[in-house]
């Protein structure tokens, strides 16, 4: 039992790396840091994300709030996690404490994966992500 509970203990006693901070979301900046674990700051922003042809209108009253969302930083934009998997759609809770606010993201930095329908490629997200979405926290209100 013990040569079991060893290499669990090993593996539990490795410190998880620290996140790199980034200045800027430009292209050269997130390209050279894909896949690595980062922080990143700027503004918490729902996005209206559609299907084809739209079903919702959501600029009426009673429309639906998106639950999906963007940072907006310094040179550019990351989606907090891919918006057509369960993870990113947001909670509401999360969305009324942090939406237009500075926040700082600590995430695994992605690009957006080839998704397929029925076989083929479709035309969805082409920027990258943020996953592994491990903390939000309010910078400046």
């Amino acid at each position: 039992m013990r040569w079991i509970l060893a290499p669990l203990l090993l593996l539990m006693s490795v410190p998880t790396p620290a996140p790199v901070t980034l200045r800027s979301l430009d292209s050269q900046t997130v390209e050279a840091h894909l896949g690595r674990l980062v922080a990143v700051e700027g503004v918490y922003t729902p996005v209206a994300v559609r299907k084809r042809p739209p079903s919702v209108k959501h600029d009426k009253p009673n429309a639906p709030k998106p639950r999906t969302v963007s940072l907006e930083g310094k040179g550019g934009s990351v989606m907090l996690e891919i918006y057509y998997s369960p993870a990113g759609v947001r909670p509401e809770e999360e969305i009324a404490r942090f939406e237009g606010k500075r926040v700082r993201v600590v995430g695994r930095l992605e690009r957006t994966p080839t998704k397929l329908h029925e076989g083929i490629p479709m035309a969805t997200m082409t920027g990258p992500y943020l996953g592994d979405i491990q903390s939000i926290t309010l910078v400046s209100p």
